[in-house]
């Protein structure tokens, strides 16, 4: 064999090693990618959890008086209204923008796009009326579709459906007005 065939058998091998490598790195920029995906969901998730979690039974009764009479609350009740809600919808937008660019997984999505039909109400529509304007375009759109789509009428066997202005009596829960600093059962 003479060194010219050694040659083309070393190029041969190159070639076929530089093939072998680039399908690796394929392989492996597909799994970073899902990794990505999934890591960007269970954050979004888990941020999701936390946000219902916080919910307190006085939380649930200022929202539940919310949706009747909003223009009755106290300056006070009123911010931990959109205190509350704000960070929700941060919430969305950010999965909204890494689902739009692709790092969010669609089966995911779906969660969060049902979330959102089934959280509208007349309340959730006042908020985001007076703050849209501090979310990117691309977001604004999506949810001022949702609202041009489904109005501001809550999901059939949505919580909100529950507490509209037709809805069940809310009796039981606490009175904002007559809460004290004490621990429960104190």
């Amino acid at each position: 064999m003479d060194l010219e065939a050694i040659y083309y058998i070393g190029q041969t091998v190159a070639v076929v090693a530089i093939i072998l490598s680039l399908i690796f790195v394929g392989v492996q920029i597909r799994q970073s990618t899902a990794q990505a995906k999934a890591d960007a969901a269970d954050t979004a998730h888990r941020t999701f959890n936390d946000w219902y979690l916080n919910l307190t039974p006085e939380m649930a009764a200022l929202f539940i008086r919310a949706i009747r009479d909003f223009d009755s609350y106290k300056p006070e009740e009123k911010y931990l209204i959109y205190a509350y809600m704000m960070p929700m919808f941060v919430n969305l937008q950010e999965v909204h923008s890494k689902w739009l660019n692709g790092s969010f997984p669609e089966d995911r999505w779906k969660f969060w796009d049902s979330w959102l039909s089934q959280a509208m109400s007349p309340l959730l529509t006042r908020i985001w009326e007076e703050r849209r304007d501090m979310f990117s375009e691309s977001y604004r759109a999506y949810v001022d579709k949702k609202i041009a789509v489904q109005g501001d009428t809550p999901t059939k066997g949505s919580v909100w459906a529950l507490f509209d202005e037709g809805g069940e009596d809310v009796g039981g829960l606490p009175d904002l007005e007559n809460l004290s600093d004490e621990e429960p059962g104190a």
